[in-house]
Order: structure tokens, then sequence, then C-alpha cells
């Protein structure tokens, strides 16, 4: 009867954070673009929506399944390692350290390995079920509470990519996004610790984890039709997307592409947009809105996607030196070049030298 269904405060608040992740996965599953840039995204979502649709039903559901309550944890605290790779790609627009995401990803499963050998070993537990195995949670949450410490340390190496996120497009946005969730991982952290303790409830843990889930996606929501756009649906080079450009403006487009491929623009050090629009002759603001269109990125990010490239050649067919080569291809300085050249390409200039030099 319709008048015996009732729901808990924490029930009726991960309802709503389930149909909020639903409508984020159906906006970004009906943006054109490359679906490969919406992978973290969109399996972030997915699985924090799951996390919502297991905390709502378990008072139902918990007793049909015994593992229940550990598959609903574990979606929480994998949505902490997608959170970072999320930050990382809000905080660039193109992360694409392939070895640090594996690495990140790796991190639950040996988490979760580890709990059950020391579940065993330790508590002398013969099967993993909660039933027969009490000690396994609590293995459970401490490994994975060292798993998601490590995969927050790599938010740490990358410091300097957050660092310039406000001079992104929509760089305030993005912004409030990433601190959102760099918040939401912490408070998480922190409040996984307590139960390990012993200090808070379940239910506690289950109220407080919904509300910081919900902060995140609610700020998603507001602002998912101006950053998500650009931020995960890059449709590449000369990409339009919904957007049509005039015989003009694809004129300019192509202009830029001469500049870039056959003058080499790029390699002058600190050419930006005013150097670029005196080029073109046309207005700053629109050669922002071509590059962003027509390419499906910023200015910044075009460059140097073509000065990276330059140096991989002269990595792989000459011997000039690494600093040779960064004032070359037009960084400003080594270190630029060689966070630059990380970033991208996952590796070291020099360790991409020698693989290059090995594989030859």
């Amino acid at each position: 009867m319709m008048h015996d269904i009732h729901f808990s405060i924490a029930e009726a608040l991960s309802i709503v954070g389930l149909f909020q992740c639903v409508y984020i996965l159906v906006y970004m599953g009906f943006r054109p673009g490359r679906f490969r840039y919406a992978l973290v995204p969109m399996g972030y979502f997915l699985v924090l929506g799951a996390a919502f649709f297991m905390d709502a039903g378990k008072r139902n559901l918990e007793n049909i399944w015994e593992y229940y309550s550990l598959i609903g944890l574990m979606l929480w605290f994998l949505s902490l390692h997608l959170g970072v790779l999320l930050i990382l790609q809000l905080a660039s627009g193109t992360f694409r350290n392939y070895r640090l995401s594996i690495a990140i990803l790796v991190l639950p499963v040996l988490a979760t390995l580890s709990a059950g050998v020391l579940a065993i070993a330790v508590e002398g537990c013969t099967t993993l079920s909660p039933k027969t195995c009490a000690g396994f949670r609590s293995w459970l949450i401490l490994a994975n509470l060292i798993a998601a410490g490590l995969g927050m340390l790599a938010l740490w190496l990358k410091k300097d990519m957050l660092k310039g996120i406000l001079a992104l497009k929509y760089g305030r946005e993005r912004y409030w996004l990433v601190l959102t969730l760099v918040i939401n991982n912490i408070c998480f952290l922190l409040l996984m610790l307590a139960l390990f303790d012993n200090r808070i409830a379940q239910n506690d843990v289950r109220l407080v984890q919904t509300v910081l889930g919900l902060a995140f996606v609610y700020l998603v929501t507001t602002s998912i039709f101006r950053v998500f756009p650009r931020t995960i649906w890059q449709t590449g080079e000369s990409g339009q997307g919904a957007v049509v450009l005039t015989a003009q403006e694809l004129e300019v487009v192509e202009r830029i592409k001469s500049l870039l491929r056959l003058e080499k623009v790029y390699q002058e050090a600190g050419f930006g947009r005013a150097d670029l629009a005196r080029e073109l002759g046309v207005p700053e603001t629109q050669v922002s809105h071509l590059v962003n269109i027509g390419f499906g990125k910023s200015l910044p990010q075009l460059l140097n996607e073509y000065r990276i490239d330059e140096a991989k050649q002269l990595l792989r067919d000459t011997n000039e030196s690494i600093s040779v080569i960064a004032v070359e291809t037009g960084f400003q300085s080594i270190a630029t070049f060689n966070r630059v050249f990380k970033e991208t390409e996952g590796c070291a200039p020099t360790h991409f030298r020698k693989e290059t030099v090995h594989e030859s």
C-alpha cells in the first residue's frame, strides 16, 4: 500500500543523488564528441549513482545478500579514486597520463585483496563472509583508507597542474568543482577513519557521506552546461560539435593551422593570444572562440601540443640536449618543458628518449 512506503532522511537524499547522477549521465551520453574523453566522468557518476542506490535500498535489501553493505562501501571508496582522475581532467581538460590512471584504479583492487589476506591470516577466517568473519570489514576499511590516501597523493604530485586552473576556459567553474571534490574526498577519508575507530555510527556515516556526494552532484548540475561540454566532450581538431562556423570563420581556422604547421609560430617563446590575433588581423576574443570551437581546446593547450610533437621528433632523431630542445620548441624554461611533456606523455623527456632509442 502507498501509505506503507516511507523513507528515512538518508534514504530520501540517496534517491535524490541517484536521480541527479542519472540526469548527468544522460546529459553526457547525448553530447557530441569523442567518447574516450568522457570515460572518467561517466565512470565517476556511474559509480556514485550505484553507491547512492545501494544506500537507498540498504534497509530493504541488506538481508537478501550478505555482501550488500560491503559492496556499497567499496563503491564509495572507488568513487574517491575516480574522483582523483576527474579532478586531474577538470584541471587540465585533456589529462592523458594512462600509467598514473591505471595505477590509481589498481589501488582499490590491491586494497581489497590485502584486506582479504589479512582477515584470513590475522583473524583466522576460513571465508570472507560478514557473518563468519566480522573482522574483514575493519581490514577492508583500513586497507582502502591507505589506498585512497595514496590516490590523493597523486593530486600533490600534480599540484602544478592545479595552480593554473583559473587561467583555463571556465576556470572559475572548474576551480569550484575541483575544490568541492577535494574537500569531499578528504572529509570522506576522515569519516571512514572515524568509522574504523568506532567513533561514529554506521547510520550517521551514511547520512554524512550522502550529503557530501550530493553537494558535489548539485554543483555539477548547476555548471554542467558550461564546463562539461568543453572539459569532457572535446571534439578534437576541426570538430565543431553542435556549433556551426561561418565560411569566414572556417577560413581563419585554416589560417591558424597554416601558422602552426608551416610557419611554426609556436616555436616563439611566449607566443600567445595577442600575437596570434595580430598575425590573423582579428580580435583576441575571436581567436579564443575559434580555437575552442575549431580545435576543441584552449590556445595554450594547442600550442603545447605542437611543441611536444616537435620535441618528440627531436628527441628521437637528434642528439640535442633537453635544454636546447626546450628552447627550440618554444618553451620558456626547461622546467616548464619537463612538466608539460610529462603531463602529456606520462614520462620525462629523458625517459622518452631512452625508450625510443631502445626500441630502435
